[in-house]
């Protein structure tokens, strides 16, 4: 199965490794060559947020590279409601710190 297109703000484009062309050779370490579109999809989609790694065979003129990519699954619209809540989060941790170090006291 090729990559014919990657949707901007979604898994491929966030990892910034994976082109169009690259050919999807594993799911999570298992070979899937020559496995139907169909087995593909459900094998590579799941909840958002939850991880899946892809292994790719690139070629470029004679050479062939392959390479694994490890993806958080979601939307675009995932990763900005993500991207909203960082601030947040990182509030939370810092308090998490502080009280922490309030408690060694």
């Amino acid at each position: 199965v090729f990559v014919i297109t990657i949707v901007k703000g979604g898994s491929a484009d966030r990892s910034g490794v994976i082109r169009v062309g690259d050919v999807v050779v594993r799911v999570d370490h298992e070979n899937v060559e020559g496995q139907p579109l169909s087995t593909l999809r459900t094998r590579i989609l799941g909840p958002q947020g939850s991880y899946v790694t892809l292994g790719f065979r690139r070629r470029e003129g004679l050479e062939t590279t392959f390479y694994d990519a490890p993806l958080m699954r979601g939307s675009p619209e995932y990763f900005e409601s993500m991207k909203a809540t960082q601030p947040l989060q990182d509030e939370i941790d810092r308090l998490k710190r502080l009280n922490n170090q309030l408690e060694a006291q």
